[in-house]
């Protein structure tokens, strides 16, 4: 939390500065020019209102970093499922601790392990490893003892029975991307595959590979494509075991300070996104100003669009109605950069949508 104090002030500095300096260079300049008073009928800031109930999102005090890789819509392999402890022991002869699949059971036995199938058939003999573990549904990792020096071993599984892989290694080479005609859409869309065998079920309107190192994230990953479809974006993340998840990308990005509590978080919902940039288009604005309030404490709202496009723009908005809206993408032309007041109700509605409508990305 005192991370959290220290990055709140720092950046009301931040943005306090920089909406001075810019006005500071000439308030009669292409900034009041460029921003003409368009009165929609909404309250001025001054205006008196009813001041409705905010607080902070309890959603975001438990984001410590943001992660882009967070909306997971789609898992290959789910190991929960398809590994569990052995609670009833199938065999008389033999001390199971796991089962896999279904299928397979390891067992111990003078400190090693081996896998037996559910009919009684020993694929891997006791003798050799120290460990097992699914990795894939249908790939079992087999560790020798610690400080043997030995690689691990692999096990291909299928029908019960098996066949070692001795030197599987991830190879980035084995995945492609391949284009299909789609004659219900009458266009062409791509998919993934690995070793020639389509790894998801859905099509994508453009399909590019992508460096783990340019995602916000601490998640690691063997691969990564970025993947597009009907204006959605997605991240497509392999391990080494050829494994995908898929996560809804992300859209924009929202900072807010309340009080003394700081807290950032990604916009991972291209509806949400598109709900969003909808209910800022709806406010208007009352009219255009040179100069923002001085209070560096007033709690305010940076809303951060176009973090999957081409352009992006910066919309800082305070308590008292004062809003700063600073395009990031061309940042040096004075008139991208310019002040307006909106109704104070205008910053309660949009941490009011953050807490209700954006937490449930985080849910």
């Amino acid at each position: 939390m005192r991370i959290k104090k220290i990055l709140a002030g720092i950046l009301c500095a931040a943005v306090s500065a920089a909406a001075m300096t810019s006005c500071d260079k000439d308030e009669s300049s292409a900034i009041n020019s460029s921003t003409e008073s368009k009165n929609t009928g909404v309250n001025s800031a001054l205006s008196p209102v009813e001041i409705k109930d905010y607080s902070f999102p309890e959603f975001m005090e438990e984001i410590s970093v943001p992660d882009m890789l967070s909306n997971e819509i789609y898992s290959s392999f789910n190991k929960e499922e398809l590994a569990k402890k052995v609670e009833e022991q199938p065999f008389e002869e033999y001390v199971c601790i796991e089962s896999y699949l279904d299928t397979y059971y390891v067992f111990e036995e003078d400190g090693f392990v081996g896998i037996i199938n559910k009919h009684g058939t020993v694929v891997i003999e006791a003798d050799t490893y120290s460990s097992a573990e699914l990795v894939s549904d249908d790939l079992i990792k087999l560790n020798y003892p610690e400080g043997s020096g030995m690689s691990a071993d692999y096990l291909r599984v299928s029908g019960g029975y098996g066949k070692l892989v001795e030197d599987h290694s991830f190879s980035a080479e084995a995945i492609a991307v391949s284009a299909v005609y789609d004659s219900q859409e009458d266009k062409e869309l791509y998919e993934l595959t690995v070793n020639g065998k389509s790894v998801y079920d859905k099509k994508w309107d453009s399909l590019d590979p992508a460096n783990i190192e340019d995602i916000d994230t601490a998640k690691k990953a063997s691969a990564v494509y970025k993947a597009s479809s009907s204006s959605q974006h997605y991240f497509i993340v392999f391990d080494d075991y050829y494994n995908i998840k898929i996560y809804e990308g992300v859209y924009g990005m929202i900072k807010l300070k309340i009080g003394d509590v700081y807290g950032e978080c990604y916009i991972l919902s291209g509806d949400h996104y598109s709900e969003l940039e909808k209910m800022i288009a709806s406010f208007g604005s009352e009219s255009a100003v040179s100069r923002p309030s001085k209070d560096e404490n007033l709690d305010f709202i940076q809303i951060v669009f176009g973090l999957s496009a081409r352009d992006r723009v910066q919309v800082t908005i305070s308590a008292d109605g004062y809003c700063f809206t600073d395009s990031l993408t061309h940042n040096e032309q004075p008139a991208n950069k310019y002040f307006t007041v909106l109704s104070r109700e205008t910053f309660i509605d949009l941490v009011n949508w953050v807490d209700g409508t954006l937490a449930q990305e985080y849910e």
